[in-house]
């Protein structure tokens, strides 16, 4: 009878969910399409698109597409289609329904909220930009400094967002369902600064810089801030059925380091919360298997949360259920646990300090729990096994003074296999420990800790007191784990772009660069002085797609790849090795051995080192290795012989050793170098370009990084025959403006005529008889301008005619 009873029950509480997810649905789409356009607010909706995450934000305290107050499905900048979020882009797999900021504060007597939606109801929009021309949200980007939006950019796609919380009769400003009150506001304003990058290791999270910042005469006490992350995770081919509404939540609070060697890791300080679909819908075409998560990139060890909820909306209260603690029992007045509905219910779980268990675990928590409130059973046995769940990530308490201001950065994270078996929801709920087994947390955790390295880099003095943050000795190297406090935002840089100058010769252009800033450029991100090489460029325009690869100049260097006894099998050890250090550390014979190299020691015949015998070592060339000037590379050093300076910038060179180290504009000879490009078309314009590229990261993934194309490019235009291009006296054959001519020049016209064939500079010049008239062809040049010439010099000695 028993068992016929709970059968019954628990048929009847899946019917009233399906009926519940289907309602949620209806009330989802209403929300999403409904129009709420305002007539003066400066409601801008758009996403990040540059990695490999396609996130929604707004300025109105939303991320993601559908709880907007405008409710626009258009790209404010582009009108393009917008994705909520989409991981990877273009894939049709959305990770994200709604992310909401809250925040809460005691003024006086009185307990306040501000929401950016409801989350639930089709309200509580109450954060709001300003009419347009002064609340328009502002896009920048580092990519291309001839932008206009280059200049102040952080990351390769800025958006900043300004809005408040102050208006009460804006759009979706509702009454407080359960006090029956008007919206009083907190008297807010929020800048939100958020950054996204294109790196390989920067491209599955975007950062948010939150700056809160006081606009009343009052203090806000006990102040906390959150975010409401409502995923529905479903492939849109789902069309956001069924397949939304499967969602499990849950909370790490710290994690061993994936990015660490395995026998160095330490937990590394999360608190983040994260959603995925409960089983990836692995089984079908249409899969959602990676995870996404919500982690501050602040200090959260100093009393200032975190506190994490979850819960399970349902308009039926019996069904609307979230994890309660004994200690913090509260009834909402909604007959539910789950949903928080009015300010003092928003409060108190923005507040609560209480860290839920895991989705998964809900069946586990028994009637005698002395923690948690019991759950009920057959509900439970449904929610551990995923639905349409949310969650709340909030920090605090903070005090916020009148024109005082609190700056907040977190980070919206993706992570890639997650679900890696198909039937892992078998083991829920009655062996979530199992389930857990099969989930892969690794790329989560590892893009939540690049996250913090970019906000804020490791290893890096930002405000030069001293400090570079904190770091472990691993294998008797230092690894820097966290930054100095001070952001820095920035992701893995490409060295500086080289300083160019551009002469014009005739047919020919001849560029010249100094590579002293490119050449010691420190990336901060992976910190190490990483310069590989440079690539020479030549346009018929300055667009950054015209530019085509003329000349490469890459230092011959290695990777390196050792045998671990550990993992039984060969690591790729970071950076590379020039094949100086190689040889010096290597070879027998010492750093000069030039019979000793790399190569010689493949895979199938590595280096076992003498020294010691445990090291087994095997080397793999890297990049082009175009490093001999002039033959591997048609680059040239301009200054062969000249020695590295010991000094770091040419102010610092003595005087009297000024001749030895330096050009005579100032600049080090040893980093000057030019090449010569000819056969180009006389009087077309061109623009010239020299980068400068890295050798990127093996520990980060990260690719090679090129400063930008059009950064430093110059015009020039290649000289053409005739008056244009008669620059100096008729007879100067060779083309050295402003000389005489001399006997060099008739050396040059047997050439041209009878031995290389080769064009002098400039024709008009050279037509020494000005029988080509003002723009003379090379059938003109004869043996009567030899004749001419040799008047001038040794028997007439009369002038030669002007250029014309």
């Amino acid at each position: 009878m028993k068992t016929t009873y709970k059968l019954a029950a628990l048929i009847t509480l899946v019917s009233a969910l399906i009926l519940s997810a289907q309602a949620r649905n209806s009330i989802d789409e209403t929300r999403a399409t409904t129009s709420r356009t305002a007539a003066n607010n400066a409601y801008c909706n758009t996403f990040h698109s540059i990695g490999k995450i396609a996130l929604g934000v707004s300025n109105d305290g939303t991320i993601g597409t559908n709880l907007a107050v405008s409710g626009s499905s258009s790209d404010c900048f582009t009108n393009a289609q917008l994705p909520s979020c989409e991981f990877p882009k273009e894939s049709g797999s959305n990770y994200l329904f709604g992310g909401v900021l809250w925040v809460g504060a005691i003024v006086g007597q009185d307990t306040l909220v501000s929401t950016g939606a409801d989350g639930w109801s089709t309200s509580g929009n109450e954060f709001h930009p300003e009419e347009f021309g002064i609340g328009d949200m502002i896009h920048r980007s580092n990519i291309d400094p001839s932008k206009p939006w280059f200049e102040g950019a952080i990351s390769q796609e800025d958006y900043i967002a300004v809005y408040y919380d102050t208006c009460t009769t804006c759009f979706g400003v509702t009454n407080d369902p359960i006090d029956r009150r008007g919206h009083w506001p907190l008297g807010l304003k929020v800048t939100q600064s958020s950054y996204a990058w294109s790196h390989s290791y920067a491209e599955d999270f975007v950062i948010f810089d939150y700056v809160f910042e006081s606009m009343v005469s009052w203090t806000l006490n006990d102040m906390y801030i959150g975010f409401y992350i409502d995923a529905d995770i479903h492939n849109i081919a789902d069309g956001g059925g069924q397949g939304a509404q499967d969602d499990i939540s849950g909370f790490i609070q710290e994690w061993d380091s994936p990015l660490l060697p395995e026998n160095c890791r330490q937990p590394h300080v999360l608190g983040m919360g994260w959603s995925a679909d409960n089983d990836g819908d692995m089984d079908e075409s249409i899969s959602v298997k990676s995870v996404t998560g919500l982690r501050p990139l602040f200090d959260i060890t100093s009393g200032v949360g975190p506190s994490f909820n979850w819960w399970i909306s349902n308009g039926n209260a019996s069904l609307d259920f979230g994890p309660m603690k004994w200690e913090t029992l509260r009834d909402f007045g909604t007959g539910g646990t789950g949903t928080p509905e009015g300010d003092r219910n928003k409060y108190h779980q923005l507040s609560n300090g209480s860290i839920d268990y895991d989705q998964a675990y809900v069946g586990t928590i028994g009637a005698l729990d002395p923690v948690w409130l019991p759950p009920p059973v057959d509900g439970a046995q449904i929610w551990a096994a995923g639905l349409d769940t949310r969650y709340l990530l909030s920090f605090g308490p903070f005090t916020l003074a009148p024109g005082e201001s609190l700056n907040l950065p977190f980070a919206y994270v993706a992570g890639e296999d997650f679900h890696t078996v198909s039937d892992n929801t078998q083991n829920l709920p009655n062996n979530p420990d199992a389930y857990y087994d099969n989930l892969g947390f690794s790329d989560l955790i590892s893009n939540a800790i690049l996250a913090e390295w970019v906000y804020d880099n490791p290893g890096i003095d930002t405000d030069s007191d001293g400090h570079k943050g904190e770091f472990v000795l691993c294998n008797g190297d230092t690894i820097w784990t966290k930054g100095d406090g001070i952001p820095d935002r920035q992701a893995g840089l490409a060295p500086a772009a080289p300083t160019v100058e551009a002469e014009a010769l005739s047919a020919a252009i001849k560029v010249t660069w100094n590579g002293h800033g490119s050449e010691t450029s420190f990336d901060p991100f992976s910190r190490e002085f990483d310069f590989e090489g440079y690539k020479v460029y030549l346009a018929t325009d300055p667009r950054h797609s015209s530019f085509s690869e003329i000349a490469v100049y890459d230092i011959e260097d290695f990777s390196a790849f050792r045998y671990s006894t550990e993992i039984g099998d060969w690591e790729q050890l970071n950076g590379v090795y020039p094949i100086r250090d190689l040889r010096c550390l290597y070879s027998p014979w010492g750093c000069d051995d030039v019979r000793w190299h790399p190569l010689q020691f493949p895979r199938s015949d590595p280096f076992v080192w003498p020294a010691d015998v445990d090291t087994v070592i095997y080397w793999e060339q890297y990049g082009p290795n175009t490093a001999e000037f002039g033959l591997e590379t048609p680059v040239l050093k301009s200054f062969p012989e000249a020695a590295k300076p010991p000094y770091s910038s040419p102010a610092e060179v003595p005087v009297d050793s000024a001749a030895l180290y330096l050009t005579e504009d100032g600049l080090f000879k040893y980093y000057q170098y030019e090449l010569t490009m000819e056969n180009l078309i006389r009087g077309e314009e061109y623009w010239v370009s020299v980068t400068a590229y890295d050798f990127g990261s093996q520990i980060l993934n990260a690719q090679p990084l090129e400063s930008a194309r059009a950064a430093n490019a110059v015009n020039v235009t290649p000289l053409v025959a005739g008056s244009q291009c008669c620059v100096g006296q008729r007879g100067n054959v060779n083309g050295l403006g402003g000389e005489k001519p001399t006997v060099a020049d008739i050396s040059a016209l047997v050439d041209l005529l009878f031995m290389t064939g080769t064009l002098p500079p400039c024709l008009g010049e050279a037509d020494v008889n000005q029988s080509g008239g003002y723009d003379p062809v090379p059938a003109d040049i004869s043996v009567g301008d030899i004749g001419a010439l040799v008047d001038h010099l040794f028997i007439t000695g009369e002038p030669l005619p002007d250029c014309l």
